[in-house]
């Protein structure tokens, strides 16, 4: 038999005892509220378990109502969160926002019911997918989620909240804005809701959005301010959307610099400038203004709505009234 030395047999015994400590488990949220890293609230192969899902590995399955405090980064292997009743990720105090990492880029989110998951100042890093049965996902504060198809699902921006599209086109059941703005990050594919609803929040209830990447089966609930000119008849009067913004390509530039209109198959659309008058001369209430050369107001002004493109206004004691409330730096 070899000899082996004491220290050598309590150190091995020191690697096993690591090892086994970070070996992947699964776990289930007790329900009810509590913060996500108080063991006390998760249970581990049936009983009380005396830690919580931390390591890449980890599994964590919310099927009771929950209330989730994060209060720093994760990263977990699985995430399944039930489609019945309410479920709620949020961190300790709205200045913070975590990300919560999901490997093999999928979050589920399971059962039959009118559930609602309410995302608030938490990043989802992978997709959400089987939305079937979720009545509501609500993302709040600078919240991000990647979310599956789902054409019965509302879709609700809180306070700046911001759903984003991955590598597919999508397709939801209502988008309500409250708050804001909130973003819909589009990339290269679209986004199609059923219909629109606003809501009082804190900010403005508006959006960000790709040029011509978001569109509403029934746009009826979309706010137009403006005259009768179209995109495909266009003129100084096209009426102008108010409830979303031109994203200027980053979406973290929090202004937008574009007008823009819904057309006539639904889709939000930019105005082009050449459809602007390029003066506040003769312009009426209902008209849009690009203001491409520095110029001084002569008199009071209403106009439906301003872009300015690299050019500056000098009121002269004058008052320029925007009757839409667009106004826009432009380029």
């Amino acid at each position: 038999m070899k000899y082996v030395p004491t220290k050598a047999l309590i150190a091995i015994a020191a690697t096993l005892f690591a090892s086994s400590a970070t070996l992947a488990a699964d776990y289930t949220w007790k329900g009810g509220s509590g913060y996500w890293s108080d063991a006390s609230n998760w249970l581990e192969g049936g009983s009380s378990a005396n830690s919580f899902p931390s390591a890449d590995g980890d599994t964590a399955t919310f099927t009771a109502d929950s209330d989730v405090i994060i209060t720093n980064a994760l990263a977990i292997g699985g995430l399944t969160v039930s489609s019945v009743g309410k479920h709620v990720f949020r961190t300790a105090g709205a200045s913070k926002s975590y990300k919560l990492t999901v490997s093999d880029n999928n979050a589920k989110l399971e059962g039959a019911g009118g559930g609602m998951l309410v995302v608030d100042n938490i990043v989802i890093e992978s997709k959400v997918t089987t939305l079937a049965g979720l009545k509501q996902l609500a993302i709040a504060g600078s919240g991000r989620v990647f979310p599956a198809n789902s054409e019965t699902t509302e879709i609700l921006l809180v306070n700046g909240g911001c759903v984003y599209a991955g590598w597919e086109n999508k397709t939801f059941g209502k988008l309500i804005l409250q708050g804001g703005p909130g973003r819909i990050e589009c990339g290269n594919y679209t986004f199609s809701f059923a219909s629109l609803e606003t809501r009082r929040g804190s900010g403005v209830s508006a959006a960000y959005v790709g040029n011509g990447k978001v569109s509403f089966r029934d746009p009826s609930g979309v706010e137009m301010v403006g005259g009768t000119d179209t995109l495909d008849n266009p003129g100084p009067q096209i009426p102008v959307c108010t409830q979303f913004l031109i994203a200027s390509g980053n979406y973290d530039q929090r202004y937008g610099k574009s007008l823009c209109t819904i057309d006539a198959n639904g889709v939000v659309r930019e105005i082009p400038q050449t459809s602007m008058l390029d003066s506040f001369e003769n312009a009426t209430a209902l008209d849009n203004v690009c203001i491409a050369s520095d110029t001084t107001l002569g008199a009071d002004v209403t106009v439906n709505a301003v872009l300015f493109s690299g050019a500056s206004c000098n009121l002269g004691g004058h008052t320029v009234t925007v009757k839409s409330g667009q106004f826009r730096e432009g380029s």
